[in-house]
């Protein structure tokens, strides 16, 4: 199965180790796109972002088809 190395990936834990060893796995694995939220709030806000984002592209997709 094909994985595409440019898409997006959050990561989000309270623990910086484990940000830290996740973010250094997915850059081995050649991810290129890797976010790192810690605080929770700033994690629901770019979340929420993301997701109105992606829903806006997707609707301006449908119609533009």
């Amino acid at each position: 199965m094909a994985v595409d190395m440019n898409m997006n990936v959050l990561i989000v834990d309270d623990y910086k180790t484990m940000l830290r060893i996740l973010r250094n796995l997915l850059k081995q694995l050649n991810f290129n796109n890797i976010e790192i939220k810690e605080d929770k709030l700033t994690e629901l806000k770019f979340f929420n972002n993301t997701l109105s984002n992606f829903e806006n592209n997707k609707l301006k997709n449908i119609v533009l088809q």
